[in-house]
C-alpha cells in the first residue's frame, strides 16, 4: 500500500490503482521508468509551429551499451505526414510513423512535417532501447491554423451506380495535385496507384480515390461502385432523313446466344406515323406504337420502316424484352422530317352541335368545314381513329357520355379531336313540410317525401337541426346523430320514392304566454 513517496534506483515498471470502503476500485494506472543508462538524449521538437506545414524533429541518442534502437509516433484523425525522413514508414491504418530498428544504437536525424485540418492536436510517440519503451517528452501538441486550405475532392464519372462496362474519368478542382486511386477495397495514400488518364471498367468494382498536395491536407475518401449488368440482347437504331415528308429507320437487333424467344417495340411521338413496316411489325394506334414478333429463337435481324408526318423534330423510344428482360434501344433517338414536295393541309376540327357539358336527352350533330371528309367518332373516351365509327346521322343521348370526334380525308393530316361531356338531368329536388302539430305539445312534426329520378342508383338524405331543437319519433329508419346534430336516413340502393319523417322538440326556447311554448311556426323548403 502506497503511503509514501518512494525511490527507484533502476528501471522499473509502475502500476497503481485506488481503493476505498464502500467505493468500486479506481481504473489502473502505470509508469515506466527506465534505466538511466538507456539513453543519453531524447526530445521531440516542434518548429514552424501554428503554420500550415509545421516540421517535428526528434533526438534519440542511445547509450553505448544499447544494440538496437527503434521509434514510433501516433498521429491523430486529420492530421497526415509528409517528408519523412530516415526512412520512416507511414502506416495509414494505425496512423504510426516507424523508424527502425537502428542496430549499435546510433539513430540519424529523424523528422517529418505534417498537414491537417484546423486545430489543436495532441502528438505521442515512443522510443524502444533493447525492447523498453520510453515516451517521447518534449513539445506534444501541434496547432493547424483556420486559414489552411484542403485538397478539393475528386469527382468520378460516370457517377457511383452506373451499370458496367464503363470508362471511368476522376477530375479535381484543386491545381497542381495528383489522385491516388484504389480497386481493392482500401483507403487510397500516397503510395496507391496514380490515376494518368480515363480507365476501364468491365465488371463489378468499387473505386475508391483521394487528391493530395504536398502544401494542403488531403482530400476525403471518394467511392464509386460499379455493377455489372447482365444484358441478354440490344436494339442499335439508325435514322436517316430521307426528304420527302420522311425519314428512314433501321434497327440492328442483336439477342445473345442462347435466348429463347424476344419481341421489340419502337413509340413514336404524336405527329409520325409509320410506314412500310417490315418483319411483321404491327401498328398500334392508340398506343402509338409498332410491335414485333414474339421471335421464337436467338436470330439476330435488321427491322427497316419509314417515318413520315408534320415537319418538326420528335422524340423516338425502344425497347426490346429477351426472355422476359427489358433493354432499352440505343443510338438515333431523334427523327426529323425536313421537307416535304407537296406540304399536306390539315382537315378543319369538327364543331359539334352541343359541344359543351349540358343535361341529356338530346340530339347531337357533328361537321366538318372540309369537303368531303369522313368523321368518325368515339364514345368510350378513346381517341378516334380509321377504325372507328363513321358520323351519318345525328347522335341521340340519353345517359352520361363522352363524345369525341375527329375528321380525316385522304391526301389530308387528319384534324384534332374534339371533345364534349354529357350528364344526365340532376335527380327532382326534395319536398320538405314542417307542421305545428298540437298547440299545447310544444313538438313539431316534420314529413319529408323523397322523390329520386329514375335512374337514380342510390340516394340518402340527412336533415340538420340547430341547437335547441331536438328530434323524436323518426320515422323511415333514421339515425340521429347528437355530435354533428343530423338525421340521416339511408343510402337506399333503389330509385322508389318513400315518406320519412321526425317530431322536434323545443328546449332553451322563448315561452308563448298562452301556451307555454314557442309561438306557433310553419317550415317550408
Amino acid at each position: 500500500m502506497y503511503t509514501t513517496p518512494f525511490e527507484l534506483a533502476g528501471g522499473a515498471y509502475v502500476r497503481a490503482r485506488g481503493f476505498g470502503a464502500g467505493l468500486r476500485a479506481s481504473g489502473i494506472i502505470d509508469a515506466y521508468y527506465p534505466p538511466p543508462s538507456l539513453f543519453l538524449e531524447l526530445n521531440r521538437r516542434l518548429t514552424d509551429n501554428n503554420s500550415c506545414t509545421p516540421r517535428i524533429e526528434m533526438e534519440v541518442k542511445a547509450a553505448v551499451n544499447v544494440r538496437y534502437v527503434a521509434v514510433e509516433e501516433r498521429l491523430p484523425e486529420n492530421l497526415a505526414p509528409v517528408d519523412i525522413g530516415s526512412g520512416g514508414i507511414w502506416d495509414p491504418l494505425e496512423r504510426v510513423i516507424r523508424w527502425g530498428p537502428f542496430l549499435g544504437g546510433a539513430v540519424p536525424e529523424l523528422g517529418y512535417r505534417l498537414l491537417g485540418l484546423e486545430g489543436d492536436h495532441p502528438l505521442a510517440g515512443w522510443a524502444s532501447f533493447d525492447g523498453s519503451g520510453v515516451p517521447l517528452p518534449g513539445d506534444g501538441r501541434v496547432i493547424i491554423p483556420s486559414d489552411c486550405g484542403r485538397v478539393e475532392a475528386p469527382v468520378f464519372d460516370p457517377p457511383y451506380g452506373t451499370f458496367a462496362p464503363v470508362t471511368v474519368t476522376i477530375t479535381t478542382a484543386t491545381a497542381g495535385s495528383e489522385t491516388r486511386y484504389t480497386i481493392d477495397g482500401t483507403d487510397p495514400t500516397r503510395g496507391s496507384p496514380r490515376y494518368t488518364g480515363p480507365f476501364p471498367i468491365a465488371e463489378k468494382t468499387l473505386v475508391k480515390a483521394r487528391t493530395f498536395r504536398d502544401d494542403l491536407y488531403h482530400s476525403e475518401v471518394v467511392t464509386a461502385l460499379y455493377e455489372y449488368r447482365y444484358i441478354p440482347g440490344m436494339q442499335q437504331r439508325t435514322v436517316v432523313d430521307a426528304g420527302d415528308c420522311s425519314s428512314d429507320v433501321s434497327i440492328q437487333i442483336d439477342p445473345i446466344d442462347g435466348i429463347r424467344s424476344y419481341g421489340f417495340e419502337e413509340s413514336l411521338s404524336f405527329g409520325l406515323f409509320p410506314q412500310d413496316v417490315s418483319a411483321g411489325g404491327r401498328w398500334d394506334q392508340k398506343q402509338r406504337s409498332i410491335k414485333w414478333g414474339l421471335f421464337n429463337d436467338d436470330r439476330p435481324r435488321e427491322v427497316p420502316y419509314k417515318i413520315t408526318g408534320r415537319v418538326g423534330t420528335y422524340h423516338v423510344e425502344g425497347v426490346g424484352s429477351y426472355n422476359g428482360l427489358n433493354e432499352v434501344t440505343s443510338g438515333d433517338r431523334w427523327v426529323s422530317i425536313t421537307s416535304c414536295s407537296a406540304p399536306q393541309e390539315t382537315v378543319v376540327t369538327p364543331t359539334l352541335s352541343s359541344s359543351s357539358e349540358g343535361e341529356v336527352p338530346l340530339w347531337v350533330t357533328i361537321e366538318s368545314a372540309t369537303i368531303g371528309a369522313v368523321i368518325r367518332y368515339t364514345t368510350d373516351g378513346s381517341a378516334p381513329d380509321k377504325q372507328s365509327p363513321v358520323y351519318t346521322l345525328p347522335l341521340q343521348v340519353e345517359g352520361s357520355l363522352v363524345l369525341r370526334a375527329k375528321a380525316f380525308k385522304t391526301g389530308m393530316v387528319p384534324s384534332e379531336v374534339v371533345t364534349a361531356s354529357y350528364l344526365p338531368p340532376e335527380p327532382p329536388g326534395i319536398t320538405y313540410d314542417g307542421i305545428l302539430l298540437d298547440d299545447r305539445s310544444c313538438s313539431v312534426g316534420v314529413e319529408i317525401s323523397v322523390i329520386p329520378g329514375a335512374t337514380a342508383n342510390v340516394h340518402a338524405l340527412e336533415e340538420s337541426l340547430p341547437l335547441g331543437l331536438h328530434p323524436s319519433e323518426i320515422v323511415g329508419g333514421g339515425i340521429w346523430n347528437h355530435q354533428s346534430r343530423t338525421i340521416r336516413w339511408g343510402p337506399f340502393s333503389d330509385a322508389e320514392s318513400r315518406s320519412v319523417g321526425y317530431v322536434h322538440d323545443f328546449w332553451n326556447q322563448t315561452f308563448d304566454s298562452h301556451t307555454g311554448c314557442p309561438d306557433p311556426i310553419r317550415h317550408r323548403r
